[in-house]
């Protein structure tokens, strides 16, 4: 018999559970026991929740702030790609096309903000995209070492990990101040 055959320990107390079906809801009072096959202590159980709750948020903050970079991106480039297809329209065919491109400011400063936007996202991920060896200091990466190191027990984590966990959570909230 699995150690944990349906998910991570619920820590023992007292619970409301709720169940939403379109516009109905009902909770009900849930108590739950501590499960006496298990040999970790409450206080380990709670520790550990305390840990991995704080990196699950991390991780849907760096996915939000990801998605945000993208959708940020994609909506100026296809402003620019809008504002270069009006530009050639507006041409004649009897325009002549000059040798070296037309200097556009605005295009210029859309490429150096695309550029940086770039930057900044690739300190959050590796997009799957990216070429060759992953040096994993992205915050994501980090994020799921984590994750990784907490998944793989249920005890209490240790000063190690709490450090880790710590320097998460200060890199998530300095990406989010950024």
């Amino acid at each position: 018999v699995p150690e944990f055959p349906d998910g991570p320990p619920v820590i023992p107390g007292d619970y409301t559970m709720t169940i939403r079906y379109k516009q109905a809801k009902q909770s009900v009072p849930v108590v739950v026991l501590r499960d006496p096959r298990q040999e970790r202590s409450d206080a380990d159980l709670t520790a550990w929740d305390n840990a991995v709750v704080p990196i699950g948020t991390a991780r849907e903050t760096v996915v939000d702030l990801v998605l945000q970079l993208r959708t940020l991106r994609n909506d100026v480039d296809a402003v620019m790609a809008r504002r270069e297809r009006d530009r050639k329209a507006k041409l004649s065919p009897h325009d002549l096309v000059p040798e070296e491109p037309v200097k556009d400011p605005l295009a210029e400063s859309w490429s150096a903000l695309s550029t940086k936007l770039g930057e900044r996202e690739r300190r959050l991920w590796e997009p799957p995209d990216t070429k060759g060896i992953q040096d994993e200091q992205e915050l994501l990466s980090q994020v799921t070492v984590s994750d990784w190191s907490m998944g793989s027990q249920y005890k209490a984590p240790s000063p190690t990990i709490l450090a880790r966990l710590e320097s998460v959570k200060q890199k998530t909230q300095a990406a989010v101040a950024e």
